[in-house]
């Protein structure tokens, strides 16, 4: 038995108002669950970590500009991003 997709209008609707909280937003599955949420009406907050090696500020950055172009409502949809670096253990 296979079940139909839901409309994904009705789905956007459903997300209208609501907030979504993302970890690990900047890039790969966080990312594309960021656009996804903001594409449906949620108001997306998302974080991540700056690692050594990785620009992941500047791809947080795209994030962020790609969720407020993607709305789908009048309004654009509201972000907040937090990044900083790892901590060690142990570490102040």
């Amino acid at each position: 038995m296979t079940q139909e997709r839901p409309d994904p209008q009705r789905v956007g609707e459903s997300l209208s108002g609501r907030v979504v909280i993302v970890t690990g937003g900047a890039t790969g599955l966080g990312r594309a669950a960021c656009l996804e949420f903001a594409q449906r009406g949620a108001a997306i907050a998302f974080n991540y970590l700056d690692l050594p090696g990785r620009d992941v500020t500047a791809q947080a950055l795209l994030t962020e500009t790609a969720i407020k172009a993607s709305s789908t409502t009048p309004a654009s949809p509201t972000t907040a991003r937090c990044g900083g670096s790892p901590r060690r253990p142990g570490a102040r």
